[in-house]
């Protein structure tokens, strides 16, 4: 309860409490059995979170954005996950929340989710706001990834994912 009224009372007073190490280590901890990849660099842009879930062929992008950020270039940043992510969310806090959800009704990003950090009555989790869902790949590869990309052990699951998505497509 102490930490809930302090961030309540952070947020009216315009500080910054919640930070990216926060939110990072709740998704990391709630997707505990779901390889992940952290920091990402694709050709246009960094994905802060890359979640493989080779079942469902899913390769699922997280944007991060802390009580510390700014939501400036976060249409950029989403048009750069939703050209190589199956699933794409953006994981933020109350602060952010509105903005974010004001960025999300563009119609480009109606298969964009928005999860919120919450904390009440002792317990912390995200809220999912906005569920995503799954976009359309077809023009995605993995050509582009080298022997020196972090990506390249990943490869073939994802080359796996992508060919299965590509065929469920047509």
């Amino acid at each position: 309860m102490y930490w809930v009224k302090k961030y309540n009372d952070a947020i009216v007073q315009g500080k910054q409490l919640i930070g990216d190490k926060v939110l990072r280590k709740f998704l990391r901890d709630f997707f505990h059995d779901v390889p992940l990849l952290e920091e990402v660099r694709f050709p246009n842009f960094t994905a802060d979170m890359l979640f493989i879930f080779p079942e469902q062929t899913i390769l699922m992008g997280i944007e991060v954005k802390s009580d510390r950020d700014s939501l400036l270039r976060l249409p950029y940043q989403l048009d750069g996950y939703l050209s190589d992510c199956n699933k794409v969310v953006v994981a933020t806090t109350i602060m952010h929340a509105p903005e974010a959800l004001k960025i999300l009704e563009d119609e480009r990003y109606e298969h964009v989710g928005l999860w919120v950090y919450r904390m009440e009555q002792g317990e912390k989790f995200f809220n999912e706001i906005k569920e995503p869902v799954c976009a359309n790949l077809l023009s995605v590869n993995s050509k582009w990834i080298s022997r020196k990309h972090q990506l390249y052990q990943w490869l073939y699951m994802l080359e796996v994912i992508w060919d299965k998505w590509e065929r469920r497509q047509t």
